[in-house]
């Protein structure tokens, strides 16, 4: 089975944890990172050799061909350009809460991911919790 290759964007304290948890899946690859902060980028060593590519400019990482999804862990205020960015790229999005700042936002990605045919789903550590998932399986 083939890997989907992803690109983290934000690598602060959440986007470390995501890191983590992504790295112990067998069906994502992540080849590329991103964050803002040159000393974070600069510092990054990542010891299974799967990370092709590090940058502190997001436009450079959702415009690579051998970028399949992006998840982006940066602050809200960010989401939404990233993502659009991300989607008119071609690329699936995961993002972290608050999908945007703006509700005429979140619309917009939302249409335009549905129109390119692309997922774009916003994370909520609480909804895959086992507690939670027993309470929706009752429901």
């Amino acid at each position: 089975m083939r890997k989907l290759s992803i690109a983290l964007i934000g690598y602060g304290y959440w986007g470390k944890t995501l890191f983590k948890a992504l790295q112990k899946t067998q069906l994502i690859e992540v080849v590329a990172v991103c964050d803002k902060h040159k000393k974070i980028v600069n510092g990054l060593k990542f010891p299974n050799g799967s990370i092709r590519f590090v940058s502190n400019d997001y436009r450079q990482v959702v415009s690579r061909k051998d970028v399949g999804a992006v998840i982006i862990a940066t602050p809200p205020e960010t989401h939404y350009q990233i993502a659009k960015a991300s989607l008119m790229s071609g690329k699936h999005v995961l993002m972290e809460k608050p999908m945007t700042i703006k509700k005429g936002h979140a619309l917009e990605l939302s249409r335009l991911a549905d129109r390119k045919k692309l997922t774009l789903m916003v994370d909520h550590t609480y909804i895959y919790a086992k507690p939670i998932q027993k309470i929706r399986f009752w429901i």
